[in-house]
């Protein structure tokens, strides 16, 4: 396993574990795609979520992988729906929390 998937591995786990029957998303650096055991390239969501049907992307464990090109050493982990809070990894510490300040980032905007 690489470091990269440890990580990305540590963020998916703490969003199930927040809330285990959500549809998350994961933004990531896209270099960091290659890195890991892709499932497959397309997500199938079911019928009673928001955002339910087919849709052509990297899917790890089950979930919508959004490669950007990341300015910050983060992981944004996502609820799909946009009904929870974004989780938010940093990818130089390790260190998981509810905004870019909890894990020692700032905003652009500030």
């Amino acid at each position: 396993m690489s470091p990269h998937q440890a990580l990305v591995d540590r963020l998916i786990d703490a969003g199930r574990g927040r809330s285990p029957a959500t549809d998350w998303s994961l933004i990531l650096p896209e270099r960091w795609l290659a890195d890991l055991p892709l499932d497959g390239d397309t997500l199938v969501r079911p019928v009673d979520t928001r955002r339910s049907g087919y849709f052509r992307t990297p899917v790890y464990r089950g979930l919508e992988l959004v490669p950007q090109p990341l300015t910050q050493p983060v992981l944004i982990l996502t609820d799909a729906a946009g009904l929870l809070s974004p989780l938010y990894l940093n990818t130089d510490t390790g260190q998981i929390g509810a905004s870019l300040a909890d894990i020692g980032l700032t905003s652009h905007d500030e």
